[in-house]
């Protein structure tokens, strides 16, 4: 698979030489994907992890964000830090390469609402609220 360059109108240089990326010479590449991902797809990564030759993809099961990594996912994150200390990427035989389980959703804290008087009030100064 190469990816072509293509230049922008407005670019000031020429487009340079296309990178093969399924270049077994090139170093693995590690994706992270969650499932219900709604910006990207999981067929996407699944897809790219299958043209990159040397990739691994790790996955949050069941996980809807797009930024996953340092996101409190310990599971995730030792993926990553054995990937950026010596380049160790996790080995599978599926579509994913490892699988993390999703952090539980957090919960508020406390359902209080604000009092009447409260409501807006900030809003109201700014425009003159007359009531």
């Amino acid at each position: 698979m190469t990816l072509a360059v293509l230049r922008p109108a407005f670019w000031p240089t020429d487009s340079h030489k296309p990178v093969n990326v399924a270049n077994g010479e090139l170093p693995p590449a590690l994706l992270f994907q969650a499932t219900g991902d709604a910006a990207s797809p999981y067929e996407g990564a699944v897809a790219v992890h299958r043209l990159l030759a040397r990739s691994s993809l790790v996955v949050e099961e069941g996980g809807g964000n797009h930024g996953i990594t340092l996101s409190g996912n310990a599971c995730l994150d030792k993926h990553l830090a054995a990937y950026l200390s010596d380049g160790t990427v996790p080995r599978g035989h599926d579509a994913a390469d490892a699988v993390c389980e999703a952090l539980p959703d957090p919960k508020p804290a406390a359902t209080k609402g604000a009092s009447a008087s409260s409501k807006g009030s900030a809003l109201h100064g700014l425009l003159g609220f007359r009531g």
